[in-house]
């Protein structure tokens, strides 16, 4: 493989006490999937978590009996997307060393932490360094070519809608503008934004027809 193609990078991580594995654990009924996140600083994250068959109450309760670092709270009211804040110090060590960007979404386990990546394939070892130098065992390793045609697999409105995320940093890392900004600008709200966003993602990674880790 040519290692300045463009490549889908997945990754299971070891990682103890992890407060999404202990959702999925603690409340079996709910499914719980991060649309979008971005990082805050060198220290946490940030983004939108649809959580299905969702007890806010039972699950804010354990979180902050729990896991008190990390905060949820209503996106939009009466909706099943939730914005969340929680402590991570490797994710924004890790896209501080390369031009990648984390490719959503990305639903909770069991066990390990999902994340996936969209980088040139000779930056996938600035990615696996700095994890295992924090003693992290990478459970599950997978490497997919992305093969597309942006003019062929979007639609023209989602054309309208990436072509100023691009523009303005949305996919910079640190970002240059906040989702809130860029719905205005665009001129839609952020929750069409966020969907827009989610569709364009999936239609990209999913040019190949192949997903990760079946």
């Amino acid at each position: 493989m040519d290692d300045s193609n463009l490549i889908l990078l997945g990754l299971d991580l070891d990682i103890p006490n992890l407060w999404e594995n202990d959702l999925v654990n603690n409340f079996p009924k709910s499914t719980f999937t991060i649309k979008q996140a971005y990082p805050l600083g060198d220290d946490s994250f940030s983004g939108l978590l649809k959580i299905d068959n969702a007890n806010f109450r039972a699950i804010n309760k354990f979180l902050l009996e729990n896991h008190p670092l990390v905060s949820i709270e209503f996106f939009h009211p009466g909706s099943d997307l939730f914005h969340y804040l929680a402590p991570d110090k490797i994710l924004p060590r890790v896209l501080k060393n390369t031009r990648g960007i984390l490719s959503w979404p990305v639903s909770f386990l069991e066990k390990y932490k999902r994340v996936k990546f969209i980088l040139r394939d000779f930056e996938v070892e600035k990615v696996i360094e700095p994890i295992e130098e924090e003693g992290i065992d990478i459970k599950k390793f997978s490497k997919v070519k992305i093969d597309f045609s942006l003019k062929e697999i979007l639609t023209p409105k989602q054309k309208e809608i990436l072509a100023p995320s691009l523009k303005h940093g949305y996919y910079q890392f640190p970002k240059k503008i906040s989702l809130n900004e860029l719905s205005r600008k665009i001129g839609v709200s952020p929750s069409t934004l966020c969907v827009h966003l989610q569709k364009i993602e999936s239609k990209i990674m999913g040019s190949n027809g192949v997903d990760l880790f079946l």
